[in-house]
């Protein structure tokens, strides 16, 4: 893997990352961050099952597009972009 790529990669996730720690900073609360699941009312449960669905989909589309980048700029410079 290429200097170039590793830099990338690493920006994106610091990125997405940090986001989720954003939320989870501001709103951790709702669902009681850090506290095992059986120790949750039943409003903080309903909001962990939230985040935890709201989480995913920043993740997924994060990696997506983390991946899409890289390999747009792979094609770009075929592939060797160190």
């Amino acid at each position: 893997m290429s200097e170039v790529r590793q830099i990338l990669e690493s920006r994106f996730k610091t990125s997405f990352i940090g986001n989720i720690a954003a939320v989870e900073e501001a709103m951790g609360h709702l669902w009681k961050q850090g506290a095992p699941y059986d120790e949750l009312t039943p409003e903080e449960k309903t909001w962990r099952v939230i985040w935890k669905g709201v989480r995913d989909k920043i993740l997924d589309h994060s990696n997506r597009q983390r991946r899409l980048a890289t390999e747009e700029i792979e094609n770009l410079f075929g592939g060797s972009y160190e």
